[in-house]
């Protein structure tokens, strides 16, 4: 794997994470959710670098004792790369340094990519959010996984 770099995202970076969240998602998060949490002073925006290309990025609320994992993606031609890993790594090393005690995601339950890699890190499934996600048929539950750190 060529080296990879983490890094916090800036409005400059926008249009490359919206063009990899479009080809990704049927329901895409829309740019202003993604400006809007680069405002936010406990939210973090952060990008995966190979070779100075975006290859993949995440957005975590942060509150007292807990990160909530609000959007983790990989460009999908660069899947299967452990790419999804690494930036769960750094979330976790990063979670242990400032003694975060549990993360929060949610998950589509059709999402049994994603569910896997989850699963196999330790996350737990905790409870369901009814209707949580946009789908072609209506709306999809989401399911709430946590892990403690």
């Amino acid at each position: 794997m060529s080296k990879l770099l983490i890094r916090g995202a800036g409005a400059v970076d926008i249009p490359k994470i919206m063009k990899i969240e479009q080809l990704c998602y049927d329901f895409p998060w829309v740019q202003s959710h993604f400006e809007t949490a680069l405002q936010q002073p406990n939210c973090m925006v952060m990008c995966l670098e190979r070779e100075n290309n975006i290859v993949g990025y995440f957005v975590a609320l942060q509150i007292p004792d807990e990160l909530h994992l609000l959007n983790i993606t990989v460009n999908s031609q660069c899947h299967n790369q452990g790419y999804c890993h690494f930036m769960l790594d750094w979330l976790f090393a990063y979670s242990r340094c400032v003694s975060i005690k549990i993360m929060l995601l949610e998950v589509r339950p059709s999402n049994l990519v994603a569910r896997h890699i989850y699963e196999k890190l330790g996350f737990k499934h905790i409870g369901t959010r009814k209707a949580y996600y946009p789908a072609k048929q209506g709306r999809e539950d989401g399911f709430v996984m946590s892990k403690d750190i």
